[in-house]
């Protein structure tokens, strides 16, 4: 089938983090993915004092990314037309006094809902960092991040630290929406 991998004891790998048995007897039967060097952190959560359609304009704006996202120094857009489905970014860090660039794309873009952006090169590639809004009573809007983490290379390394680190990376970011969104506008 689309989007899975069998492997040896006749589990399918789905990509959304389960395993189903594929034999008559255990269709029902799932276990936790176990997939090399990736790891998924579900980060903090905020609830913003905006409505959805605020928070989506402000996050989704390339003007704004390094206000909120302020682990990347520079993002430029590299594809043509409106952000969308496809969009196309350069981020360039510093770590370790170099400049690290990375290419992403947008994965996934549902309008004051949920985008989601994958690294298509480097010690991240295939790393995926996914947004999602949803209504909470009274014009307010709950803002999610999960990550899921691949790390390739010497990067692998990271691997005991990168949870809490990517978890803090995440509630580092919702803060920061938060506390601009909720000053601007």
């Amino acid at each position: 089938m689309v989007g899975e991998t069998p492997d040896r004891q006749g589990y399918r790998c789905h990509a959304d983090g389960f395993e189903k048995r594929t034999t008559a007897q255990h269709r029902s039967e799932f276990k936790s993915c176990r997939v090399a060097e990736m790891t998924q952190v579900e980060g903090k959560s905020v609830v913003i004092d905006r409505s959805a359609e605020d928070v989506w304009s402000f996050m989704i704006d390339i003007a704004n990314m390094p206000k909120w996202e302020d682990s990347h120094a520079e993002w430029k857009q590299t594809s043509a037309g409106p952000i969308d489905l496809g969009t196309t970014f350069q981020s360039s860090v510093r770590f370790l006094g170099l400049e690290v660039k990375t290419d992403l794309w947008i994965t996934e873009f549902e309008p004051n809902r949920k985008f989601a952006v994958e690294a298509m090169n480097g010690v991240g590639k295939g790393t995926k960092i996914s947004y999602l809004l949803a209504p909470v009573k009274g014009n307010k809007t709950k803002l999610s991040r999960v990550t899921e983490v691949h790390l390739h290379g010497l990067a692998k390394l990271l691997q005991p630290i990168q949870a809490p680190l990517t978890r803090w990376t995440g509630g580092m970011e919702a803060n920061n929406v938060k506390r601009i969104v909720e000053s601007e506008h």
